[in-house]
């Protein structure tokens, strides 16, 4: 039922708004109703910084904006491999969906944000974006006419609306340059993320030794009656060393219901237990982690686009690992800074799907167009171009919107 209420509240807030705008309250206020669901606050304030910044920096901002081009191709490949695969798992194999509870998440195909580091990451993620755009049209002198903050939906948003004129006489590439800069900051933005999470972490906690972690210790279960608890590090089985649970459940497999085998672990001695039996197999009773494994995976700096990151960070607040300074202030830090690197990562990456007017469409029309005009075939390229784009933006649409129309459905 919580999700009808969510639903009524969203239809009750802009039904109210609407007729605010419709009575002049929002006009006086300074904001404006562009749409039912565009509520708009224009500015010319930061103009004047957007203007400084593009002539102070503009040599080594024209050579980025190259690069930023070639980024924004790289995503436009990389975001069409990433939808096609989430239509094959749709298709194919609709059990690894994972339903997610609204109301605790922000929705963004294929990932869920929790709601105030999700919140915050997304504000800055799309003031940056747009900051740039301002930047590199101010560069590539296009005029800017105002600047500003939205809410579509529900989402935060903040636009810069260029003058159609400036756009109208630049060149192609000075075009590219201007919608590739958003999404590249992003990414940039991302990267830098990620950055100070892996520092935070290999720097900051460290495994208090090898081997794999009790999690849970089952009642009554011959580990339970041996005396082992939750929290301690097993280290070996037998005398023989082990450091991940592949190896634990490999010497495991080798004895039979019934066997008497001894626990080393790292801080509490050695435990003597009989091994129990479930359907037929040895068993302890106990669920493990790998301590070492675990922490290799956080020191590797591309496992942080993965949302699962996110969700076992807070492992590393337990005994099986030492933190140098308070670890609930360095986790807060770390998972704050691993959702802002994620959500931007993503944000660049599916900002730059082929599908207009998104800064992926607008680079993808340019190509066309451009691709068109070379052939000398076509007579009207401009009209060729909106029809190929608009058929490639509906397709991508439809794949976009497919996951979350399936979590609804189900």
């Amino acid at each position: 039922m919580e999700i009808y209420y969510l639903i009524l509240a969203f239809f009750a807030f802009w039904i109210i708004l609407n007729i605010l705008n419709y009575k002049g309250y929002l006009e006086r206020l300074g904001f404006s109703l562009d749409s039912a669901l565009f509520l708009a606050w224009r500015t010319e304030k930061g103009k004047q910084l957007m203007d400084y910044i593009a002539k102070r920096w503009r040599k080594p901002l024209k050579k980025l904006g190259t690069l930023n081009i070639i980024l924004s191709l790289a995503a436009i490949l990389i975001v069409t491999i990433f939808l096609a695969f989430q239509l094959f798992i749709i298709v194919l194999g609709p059990d690894l969906v994972t339903d997610v509870a609204i109301s605790e998440a922000i929705l963004l195909p294929g990932l869920a944000l929790p709601i105030i580091f999700g919140l915050i990451a997304l504000i800055v993620a799309v003031v940056i974006h747009e900051f740039s755009h301002a930047i590199y049209a101010r560069v590539e002198n296009i005029g800017v006419e105002s600047v500003g903050f939205g809410l579509l939906a529900v989402l935060p948003l903040a636009f810069v609306e260029p003058k159609i004129e400036d756009i109208k006489q630049s060149t192609r590439i000075q075009k590219l340059k201007m919608f590739s800069s958003g999404p590249a900051s992003n990414i940039y933005l991302a990267a830098i993320s990620i950055i100070i999470v892996f520092l935070i972490i290999t720097t900051t906690f460290t495994p208090v030794s090898p081997g794999i972690g009790v999690v849970e210790v089952q009642e009554n279960s011959p580990a339970y009656q041996a005396g082992i608890q939750e929290d301690m590090i097993i280290t070996g089985v037998n005398n023989q060393t082990i450091e991940t649970h592949q190896e634990f459940q490999d010497i495991i497999n080798q004895h039979n219901p019934g066997d008497t085998i001894t626990i080393q672990t790292a801080q509490n001695g050695e435990y003597t237990l009989q091994l129990g039996q479930q359907d037929g197999e040895p068993h302890m009773g106990i669920q493990l982690i790998d301590v070492y494994g675990l922490y290799s995976v956080f020191s590797n700096p591309i496992a942080y686009i993965t949302p699962q990151m996110g969700m076992t960070m807070p492992t590393l607040d337990t005994p099986f690992y030492d933190a140098q300074i308070n670890p609930d202030i360095a986790l807060t830090i770390a998972q704050g800074a691993f959702w802002m690197g994620l959500l931007n990562f993503w944000l660049g990456i599916l900002n730059m799907m082929p599908i207009f007017p998104l800064d992926g469409g607008r680079v993808f029309w340019e190509i066309i167009e451009s691709l068109l005009e070379k052939q000398n075939t076509i007579k009207n390229t401009k009209k060729a171009t909106k029809w190929i784009v608009g058929t490639i933006s509906i397709i991508f649409i439809a794949i976009y919107l497919a996951p979350i129309i399936y979590l609804l459905m189900i």
